[in-house]
């Protein structure tokens, strides 16, 4: 049933702007206790130092998932694509300043380093047929308090009369899509082992200050007995002098004398820490299904196929189901709506595996041949047929099943796919030779000298008969 024109515009908010009374103080006391942390987490913890490194790298993965707003069928297949306002937000633009990459990377962000992160509908309109309310602008929010029905976020405000700020509000869960890390107990736990990493680095870049500042904790053993109040104040003397060539010298150099020792108390506890850091942190890599590999770029695909399997989909999966159930209304649902998110099945497949793939996929009539030139970012073919799907051991519409097709029927058909498929592979053939000449030149000189040489052997022979 459609709703009425009063329901529509009462759908339409704005979350600065709205409910002002609501998110008074006053009705902070209506609806429950407040906490600064998840309400679920027994043991508080001290957020610390962040390994940057590793969120930016998993956040920038996150961010390249192609998330959409579909209509699917009963069996959950993918149909459509639909034309809404909250597509443009996945598919365009997500808010004034961000892209949907740069969006989705925000959010990543703010759930490794805090354990959750909220997904604010800043601006809406009256609602469509799609959803309760169209999404104009989404941001991605810190949560600063727990309620039992309520959150209360800190989110960036575009439309502050001085250049943006950020901003605490108190909003209804059911309009904020609340999303829970999937690696909360190896990243954000207040023992993980992210956290353990984090505290031992600390106490590193405590003790590396520390030799900056000159402060070198060594022990200055001297050649006599400090047992009087004269040998004390000599002692104190040398000391001086050993400090003030130190602060002097650009390099922190000073000189000793040949009758005394100086100890170093400060390096073991050093090697220490750098030891249990180099033991935790393959530990981290395993725990979240990542290796210095990665990190670094120099993985193989099948190992990539399995970070991204293991440690990215679940990421994407979480922050989809929050969006699928906050902003789409039960109806919607019930017609096939989903927000759902799509991987590249070709992103891990070498040119030459595309070759041998492509033509299986293309006589199963899975894809078409112009499907496999999009991936290599070719035009399409304008060749009749190139867009069909086409299954040689399926009978062709009107004929009837198990009558077989005259000689002349059965060519004409199969001189068309096979011209369409040899157009592809001429196209693959092309693109897969042009990427190697490069690579085989040294090949090829390295076979002319074997011809080279293999002929100095034949005119030796000749000689010698």
């Amino acid at each position: 049933m459609a709703r009425s024109f009063r329901e529509r515009v009462r759908a339409a908010f704005n979350v600065f702007t709205d409910d002002e009374d609501k998110r008074s103080v006053f009705y902070e006391a209506d609806i429950g206790p407040s906490t600064s942390i998840r309400p679920n987490i027994f043991v508080p913890f001290s957020p610390g130092f962040t390994m940057t490194e590793i969120y930016a790298k998993m956040a920038v993965d996150v961010s390249s998932a192609d998330v959409r707003h579909v209509r699917v069928n009963e069996d959950e297949n993918y149909l459509e694509t639909l034309p809404s306002e909250l597509n443009q937000r996945f598919a365009v633009s997500s808010n004034i300043d961000q892209t949907p990459r740069a969006f989705l990377q925000d959010v990543a962000m703010v759930m490794f380093r805090e354990g959750a992160v909220a997904i604010v509908p800043v601006d809406t309109s009256a609602g469509s047929s799609y959803s309760a309310f169209d999404i104009l602008s989404l941001r991605a929010a810190s949560i600063v308090g727990w309620y039992p029905r309520h959150v209360r976020v800190s989110v960036y405000d575009d439309r502050a009369v001085v250049g943006g700020q950020r901003r605490e509000i108190l909003l209804p869960k059911e309009r904020v899509a609340v999303i829970y890390n999937p690696f909360y107990d190896v990243m954000n736990g207040p023992n993980s082992t992210l956290k353990r990493i984090t505290r031992k680095i600390s106490l590193l870049d405590m003790n590396d200050e520390r030799l900056s500042a000159n402060n070198l904790d060594v022990i200055v053993s001297l050649p006599y007995a400090l047992n009087s109040a004269g040998k004390l104040a000599e002692a104190n003397k040398r000391r001086t002098m050993l400090e003030q060539q130190l602060t002097r010298s650009i390099h922190g150099i000073a000189y000793i004398d040949s009758t005394e020792k100086v100890t170093q108390l400060n390096r073991p506890a050093n090697n220490a820490l750098v030891d249990q850091i180099d033991k935790l942190i393959p530990q981290l890599y395993s725990q979240l299904g990542i290796s210095q590999a990665i990190m670094d770029g120099s993985a193989d695909d099948q190992t990539l196929l399995n970070y991204m399997n293991r440690t990215i989909e679940p990421v994407v999966a979480a922050i989809v189901d929050a969006m699928n159930r906050t902003f789409l209304t039960k109806t919607a649902r019930t017609q096939g709506h989903r927000v759902q998110y799509f991987t590249d099945p070709f992103k891990f497949i070498t040119m030459s595996q595309l070759g041998e793939f492509a033509p299986n996929l293309i006589n199963a009539g899975v894809i078409s041949p112009n499907d496999v030139r999009s991936v290599l970012r070719m035009k399409p073919s304008e060749q009749p047929g190139a867009d069909e799907l086409s299954n040689k051991n399926i009978n062709p519409v009107g004929s009837v099943s198990g009558a077989p097709e005259t000689e002349d029927g059965e060519a004409q058909a199969d001189s068309e796919e096979d011209s369409i498929v040899q157009d592809l592979f001429n196209s693959l053939e092309g693109e897969i030779t042009r990427i190697l000449q490069s690579a085989g030149a040294d090949d090829e000189d390295e076979d002319e000298d074997e011809e080279e040489y293999d002929e100095e052997d034949e005119e030796d022979v000749d000689t010698e008969d």
